[in-house]
C-alpha cells in the first residue's frame, strides 16, 4: 500500500537524485505519462515539483506528431517515458532531426527499457 509517507520518502528520495542533474534554466519537463499512474505522479508531479521545475503534461502522447512538434517549440530537459513510448518515438517521421542540446535526463519505469531501445534512444538523443 502506498502511504503518504511512502510518497513523500520516495519524492525526497527522487528530488535528492535529481538534483545534481537539475538546473532551472536548463529547460521544461515533458510528462507524457499518465499521473494517475504512481511512477508519474513520483517521478514527474511530486519529485520535480520538490525541486521547481516548469513541469508540461503531455495529455495524448499516443499523438506523435504532435508530440515532436512540442520537441521542435520547446526546450525540453527532463523526460519520464516506457518503453514502448521510447521506441515509438524512436520511430516517428522527424523525431531524429530535433535538437537535444537541453536533454540532460530521460527516466524510464513501469517496466524495464529494453537494451536495443536505450541505446537507439542515447545515440539519437
Amino acid at each position: 500500500m502506498l502511504t503518504h509517507r511512502n510518497l513523500v520518502a520516495n519524492t525526497l528520495q527522487c528530488a535528492a537524485w535529481v538534483a545534481p542533474f537539475y538546473d532551472e534554466n536548463a529547460g521544461v519537463v515533458i510528462t507524457p505519462l499518465p499521473i494517475y499512474h504512481v511512477y508519474s505522479l513520483t517521478a514527474n508531479v511530486l519529485c520535480f515539483l520538490e525541486v521547481g521545475a516548469h513541469n508540461v503534461l503531455i495529455t495524448d502522447p499516443r499523438d506523435l506528431p504532435a508530440l515532436v512538434k512540442l520537441f521542435r517549440r520547446t526546450r525540453v530537459a527532463y523526460m519520464t517515458a516506457v518503453n514502448t513510448l521510447f521506441n515509438a518515438l524512436l520511430n516517428t517521421p522527424g523525431f531524429a532531426d530535433l535538437d537535444f542540446s537541453a536533454l540532460r535526463v530521460c527516466m524510464g519505469g513501469g517496466m524495464a527499457v529494453q537494451r536495443d531501445v536505450a541505446e537507439r534512444w542515447q545515440k539519437v538523443t
